[in-house]
C-alpha cells in the first residue's frame, strides 16, 4: 500500500518514470498491470509498464470489432430485416404463396433499448397488423424465417459456466430478438434463508424450466444470483442469493434459442389474428420462388450510433453481433483469424505476434493481448480516420455510461474518452486522452489479478490520464 500512497500524492509519471514502476509492481505484485501510452501522431509509446505481457482485456476488447467495423462495413451500415411475400395476393385476402421474414442478425431487432414504447408483445402485435394491413388473411404456403447460417456459435467456448444463462451472456445468433433476453420476477419478501417465490417469466417461453436452488440475503446484500446452462438449454438452474424486502426483483437471463422463440411467438400471435397458413419454419439463405412484394423493412440505428451505445454501455449481444457480421463479410470465422485479418490491416503484426481472442465482446476470460497491441492499434485507427469525433464512438470519462464515476472527485477533469471493462479479478481502460494543449494520446491500462482494491486501482489511472492532460 506504502507504493499506492506515494504514487497518489506526488509522483509525477513523466519526471520520475522508473520510480513509478517500481510503485506500480510494488502495488500489483501477485498479478499484472499493464499499462501502455502512446502519442497518436508520431505513435511513440511514452509510457508503458509491462506493456508487453499478455493480459484479459474484458470489455475493452470491444473497441476493436466496433471501431474495424467502420472500415468493413461503412459507418452508415445499417442491418436490415425484411418483412415480404411472394406469389399471388387475391382480392379475398388469400395469398397463393409464402410470408417470409428475412433477417440481418439485427441485434437492435425488438429492443427496449431502441424502441422504449415497444415491448415484445408489442412488437409481435404491430408486426402481425402490418400483415393484415396489407390485405392477407390467409396464407396458402408457409411462412419461412430466412436466417444466415450460424458459422459463429452464439457463446464462446471459454465463457464462464455462471455466465452462461444470464442476459449478458446471450451470445449474437443469425436473428436476435428482445436482445435475446426473458425477464424473471421474483418474490422476495420472506425470511433470510428461505426460497424466493417465482411470481412470473416474461416473455413466456415455450419449454423452459427454471430450478430455483437461490435463498434469500440480507436486503442490502444485492442481485448474486446465478443462471446456468447455456444456448440450446431450456433447463435453468439459478444459483446463490436475492435482496430481502422485494415484492418485484427482477433478474434477466438469456433465451435458449432466439431463432426458436421468435417462430414460436410469431406462430402464436398469426393465429390470435386468425390468419391462416400451412406451417412456419425456419430455413437458412431462403431463396425466393417468385416474384416478391415488401411489406416492410427493419432498420437497425446507424452502425456509428451502435457503436457508441456498445461502447457507452458496454452491451456484449451488439459487439458481439458486429463481430459476426464482421466474420460474414470477411468470410472468415476462426476469431483468431479475424483478429488477425484486422491486425495486419493496421500492420500491426508480426511486431505483436502473440495474443488469443475468442469473441467481440471480452467476455471471455480466456482471452489475451498486451496493451501495447491495444493502444497502438488506437493510434493508427485514430490516424486513418481524422474525420470521426471521438465522442461518436466512446464515452466521455466522468460523464457518461460505464465511466461515469471516472475523475468525479476531480473539479476540472481531463478529457478522455474511454472504454472500461470488469470481470472477476479483471480492471480496465482503454481509448484517448486530449490533453490540455490539444495533444492526443492512446491509453491501454489494464489490471489482473492485483490484490488492491478496485477504487484505488481507478486513482492509478486517474492520476496517470490526469497527468498526461496537464503536461503534455
Amino acid at each position: 500500500m506504502r507504493g499506492f500512497i506515494v504514487l497518489l500524492l506526488w509522483l509525477s509519471v513523466f519526471e520520475i518514470h522508473g520510480q513509478v514502476n517500481n510503485d506500480l509492481t510494488e502495488i500489483c505484485n501477485q498479478g499484472i498491470l499493464s499499462i501502455s501510452v502512446r502519442e497518436v501522431s508520431t505513435g511513440e509509446e511514452i509510457y508503458s509498464h509491462q506493456s508487453s505481457k499478455l493480459i484479459t482485456p474484458a470489455s475493452i476488447l470491444k473497441i476493436i470489432p466496433t471501431f474495424e467495423s467502420v472500415d468493413i462495413l461503412g459507418k452508415e451500415f445499417r442491418f436490415k430485416s425484411e418483412l415480404f411475400y411472394e406469389g399471388e395476393l387475391s382480392t379475398d385476402g388469400t395469398l397463393a404463396g409464402n410470408l417470409v421474414f428475412q433477417s440481418d442478425g439485427d441485434p437492435t431487432l425488438a429492443s427496449k433499448r431502441i424502441d422504449t414504447s415497444d415491448s415484445i408483445q408489442t412488437f409481435f402485435e404491430k408486426f402481425t397488423r402490418l400483415i393484415k394491413n396489407k390485405g392477407i388473411h390467409c396464407i396458402d404456403g408457409n411462412v419461412i424465417i430466412s436466417v444466415n447460417p450460424q458459422k459463429i456459435y452464439p457463446q464462446a467456448p471459454g465463457w464462464p459456466a455462471n455466465d452462461l444463462g444470464n442476459y449478458y451472456a446471450a451470445g449474437s445468433w443469425s436473428l436476435n430478438v428482445n436482445e435475446n433476453e426473458f425477464e424473471i420476477h421474483f418474490d422476495t419478501r420472506k425470511a433470510i434463508g428461505e426460497k424466493p417465490e417465482i411470481n412470473s417469466i416474461l416473455p413466456n417461453i415455450h419449454g423452459l424450466e427454471i430450478i430455483n436452488q437461490l435463498a434469500i440475503d440480507k436486503a442490502d446484500t444485492g442481485d448474486q444470483a446465478y443462471i446456468f446452462n447455456g444456448a440450446y438449454s431450456f433447463t435453468k438452474v439459478i444459483n446463490g442469493t436475492l435482496p430481502q424486502g422485494h415484492e418485484d426483483f427482477i433478474i434477466r437471463g438469456a433465451i435458449p434459442d432466439p431463432p426458436l422463440f421468435f417462430k414460436q411467438e410469431l406462430e402464436k400471435y398469426l393465429n390470435n389474428v386468425n390468419i391462416a397458413f400451412n406451417k412456419i419454419e425456419i430455413v437458412e439463405n431462403y431463396i425466393p420462388q417468385s416474384t416478391t412484394e415488401k411489406i416492410k423493412t427493419y432498420e437497425s440505428p446507424s452502425l456509428i450510433d451502435i457503436i457508441k451505445l456498445t461502447n457507452t454501455e458496454s452491451i456484449n449481444l451488439y459487439a458481439d453481433a458486429i463481430f459476426n457480421k464482421l466474420a460474414e463479410k470477411l468470410e472468415l470465422y476462426n476469431p483468431d483469424k479475424i483478429y488477425q485479418n484486422i491486425f495486419n490491416r493496421h500492420d500491426l503484426l508480426p511486431s505483436h505476434e502473440k495474443y488469443h481472442l475468442e469473441d467481440g465482446s471480452g467476455l471471455s476470460p480466456l482471452n489475451k493481448i498486451s496493451t501495447s497491441l491495444l493502444s497502438e492499434y488506437l493510434v493508427d485507427w485514430s490516424k486513418r480516420h481524422p474525420d470521426i469525433g471521438l465522442k461518436s464512438l466512446l464515452p466521455i470519462a466522468g460523464k457518461e455510461g460505464t465511466v461515469t464515476k471516472v475523475f468525479r472527485n476531480l473539479k476540472n477533469p481531463p478529457t478522455v474518452f474511454l472504454k472500461s471493462g470488469s470481470m472477476n479479478m479483471v480492471q480496465s481502460y482503454a481509448g484517448y486522452i486530449v490533453s490540455k494543449k490539444g495533444t492526443i494520446f492512446s491509453i491501454a491500462f489494464c489490471a489482473n489479478y492485483c490484490e488492491q482494491a478496485r477504487v484505488d486501482i481507478l486513482h492509478i489511472l486517474e492520476i496517470i490520464t490526469n497527468d498526461i492532460y496537464l503536461s503534455k
